[in-house]
């Protein structure tokens, strides 16, 4: 299986699911909506398979933390539900530390 199908709609996953169970998935609906995503994405991870390469490259990760004060106030005025407008004023940020370091 691949993740393309959940990209361009909620009815071919469901239809590719049905295809490889040979069952009728009538209780996904898909209608594009988050929790309607969430239910089509556990019925392909529970009834599919994903091949996970071991690679023999390391990866060495470092957390680097920023102070997020100064931009405390713009956050606040961000209405609920806005998730691209909270990353927007977060990425300045972390853009700045980037290049400081």
């Amino acid at each position: 299986m691949s993740a393309t199908p959940v990209i361009n709609g909620l009815e071919e996953s469901v239809s590719l699911l049905e295809m490889v169970k040979g069952i009728k998935f009538d209780d996904l609906d898909t209608k594009p909506t988050i929790s309607n995503a969430m239910a089509v994405h556990e019925k392909l991870v529970v009834h599919g398979i994903r091949y996970v390469p071991k690679y023999k490259i390391k990866l060495h990760e470092e957390c680097i933390e920023i102070n997020g004060n100064s931009i405390l106030e713009n956050l606040q005025q961000i209405r609920k539900g806005q998730v691209l407008d909270v990353e927007k004023v977060l990425l300045k940020l972390k853009i700045e530390k980037i290049l400081d370091l």
